[in-house]
């Protein structure tokens, strides 16, 4: 007789265990580096940056598995809890995130159909890092400005030979960005250094890939670059020579900072004028055609305000840092090259007014979610003079694609593992919502996401690739956790990139469907 082939069902369980028992595993590793307190400091556990996924790595989806490497980090700036409640308290702690990450491991587990068989696991390889999402070594990017330029279209329409000059130049600015931050001087004053060198020397080579037409605007901002780069540099001398934990230092860690940022900016600038004159993504033959579409990039900007509660006026403002504020001023950036039927459609209702004295509807700690006009409106967007609530398609841009998959996830289309453009890796993430059964009943609906690397890491999480990712909150994001809902959204306006906006004729009237109560994402995990 032929060996018994086990039920997928059962492999996913084992699976789900599988992961679950590794997550508990690394959390006794974490306990025991938390009771370990000494020399007056307090250690704490916290994950190693999550890889990136590549064809070059095993693809997975049991990649959860990686959560056995850990490393510890020490704040000298903490006094130390010596008691033993203290002690107790933080092994307590460290179990709630076992617990956490074990909940995460059985949703993964169980809810995603046809999971591939899972590869042995071998502790001593890496997978292979993704340079897109994690473009310092082995630091998480985090960084939604610098996400957005590895969203570039750059790869997929030029060719990795003829844009990689110009993404180790990003690479070398946004590595020494994170460097600064930490005050290791020496480390960042050698990227800028390559930087400036790859610039000074082969500066007709970076402006080769773009068009002729715009060769004037990326020369004028590769200048600009190369004049800035060397007050860097300088700068960062400076804070070398300055004593650690001094104003000075302080200062020189500021103004460095400063520069970084605006180098990241400048190289951006050129980045995005790599992209060839009038490219439009392409958008599946089957997507309706009625549908708006976003023709590159746009930026929003959302004011909200407190909900009238009957708290006094303090608990009214925005507490940010111990500062208090009146409003949340929030900017954000949709990318119409990533996802253009989910950036044109939101464009569109934010210009049409559709979102401003809007309330809050969800805000857990997880995402902030709104765009649920009421069941009176069938809970989602129905266009002037239509009938129907308007829907849209699962759309989920994915690196070295020039083309989004549409109507199903990495998992139905079986290519878990490779990379969304847009992951969710960043404080206000842009998705569209929708309902967890049908992939295409997002309309307008829509959430910033929250992220936090021990409930859901990046690239290791259960979202990427299964809603529709479409931009970025590039200003504003320390207002993002203390949003609550109920609180009213009471301006979104298109601030540019509205040129750039495509519509379309509504089609005919058609039988108005059934409401369709849309909530995302299903689970929701409280951090």
């Amino acid at each position: 007789m032929g060996r018994r082939t086990q039920p997928q069902s059962d492999l996913r369980r084992r699976r789900t265990l599988t992961v679950a028992g590794v997550a508990a595993a690394a959390a006794a590793v974490s306990t025991l580096a938390v009771i370990d307190e000494s020399a007056g400091h307090r250690a704490f556990v916290v994950p190693t940056a999550s890889r990136g996924s590549s064809s070059s790595a095993a693809t997975s989806d049991v990649a959860a598995l990686d959560y056995l490497e850990a490393s510890v980090m020490v704040h000298s700036d903490v006094q130390a809890e010596t008691t033993f409640e203290a002690t107790i308290a933080n092994w307590w702690r460290s179990l709630s995130v076992a617990g956490a990450a074990a909940l995460c491991a059985l949703v993964v587990g169980t809810s995603q159909p046809n999971l591939r068989e899972a590869p042995t696991l071998t502790l001593g390889s890496q997978p292979a890092y993704a340079a897109g999402s994690y473009a310092s070594g082995q630091r998480t990017n985090k960084d939604p400005v610098s996400l957005l330029q590895y969203a570039l279209p750059l790869e997929e329409t030029l060719g990795e030979k003829k844009v990689e000059k110009m993404r180790e130049v990003q690479r070398n600015i946004e590595g020494a960005k994170a460097d600064a931050l930490l005050r290791l001087w020496a480390k960042a004053s050698g990227k800028i250094n390559d930087a400036t060198q790859e610039v000074s020397k082969n500066a007709k080579d970076l402006l080769k890939p773009v068009d002729a037409a715009r060769q004037p605007a990326a020369e004028k901002k590769l200048n600009e670059l190369k004049a800035l780069l060397p007050k860097l540099s300088k700068q960062l001398e400076l804070g070398g020579d300055a004593g650690a934990g001094t104003e000075r230092d302080r200062e020189a860690a500021k103004e460095a900072l400063a520069l970084c940022v605006q180098a990241q900016a400048l190289v951006g600038d050129v980045e995005e004028l790599y992209v060839p004159d009038g490219y439009k993504t392409p958008v599946a033959d089957d997507v309706d055609k009625t549908l708006p579409r976003l023709e590159g990039r746009a930026s929003v900007e959302f004011i909200i305000k407190r909900g009238d509660t009957g708290e006094s006026k303090t608990a009214q403002k925005f507490d940010v840092d111990a500062e208090l504020f009146e409003e949340a001023k929030i900017k954000c950036v949709v990318d119409g090259w990533t996802a253009p039927v989910s950036a044109g459609a939101w464009l569109e209702m934010v210009d049409k007014g559709f979102y401003t004295g809007m309330t809050i509807q969800r805000a857990d700690g997880f995402i902030i979610q709104t765009g649920d006009p009421g069941k009176e409106k069938k809970n989602g967007y129905i266009p002037p003079g239509a009938t129907k609530v308007r829907r849209l398609p699962l759309e989920v841009g994915i690196k070295g694609r020039k083309m989004a998959l549409y109507s199903e996830t990495i998992d139905e289309a079986n290519v878990v593992g490779e990379e969304p453009k847009i992951p969710f890796q960043a404080d206000g993430t842009l998705a569209i919502a929708r309902n967890e059964n049908d992939n295409d009943s997002a309309s307008s609906q829509f959430f910033m996401f929250l992220f936090e690397s021990d409930m859901t890491p990046a690239g290791k999480n259960f979202l990427d690739g299964r809603y529709s990712t479409f931009g970025y909150t590039v200003e504003g994001e320390k207002f993002l956790r203390q949003v609550k809902e109920g609180d009213v959204i009471t301006s979104a306006k298109v601030l540019s990139g509205k040129e750039r906006l495509k519509l379309t004729a509504p089609a005919a009237a058609a039988p108005a469907a059934p409401a369709v109560e849309v909530k995302a994402p299903a689970v929701a995990v409280k951090t």
